[in-house]
């Protein structure tokens, strides 16, 4: 009979618990999709501007007809 009670009082705390955890677990799951979809953008704005940074350069090469002969002329011993 003493078992029953305890049990049935126990068995309530441990509902509670579990309900504590799942909503923790949900929260941890959450934040970590949320993060996960912030550093995906955070490469995918890198990859960007590497590729704009890249075809600046290219670019720029591209106007210097003899980069060999501009580089000769500015160099010194």
């Amino acid at each position: 009979m003493m078992l029953t009670a305890l049990w049935a009082r126990v068995q309530g705390w441990l509902a509670v618990a579990g309900a504590v955890l799942a909503a923790l677990g949900a929260a941890w799951l959450a934040g970590r999709r949320s993060a996960t979809q912030a550093a995906a953008a955070r490469q995918a704005e890198q990859i960007a501007a590497q590729a704009q940074e890249r075809a600046s350069v290219e670019m720029d090469v591209a106007r210097v007809p003899d980069p060999a002969a501009e580089l000769r002329r500015d160099w010194a011993r």
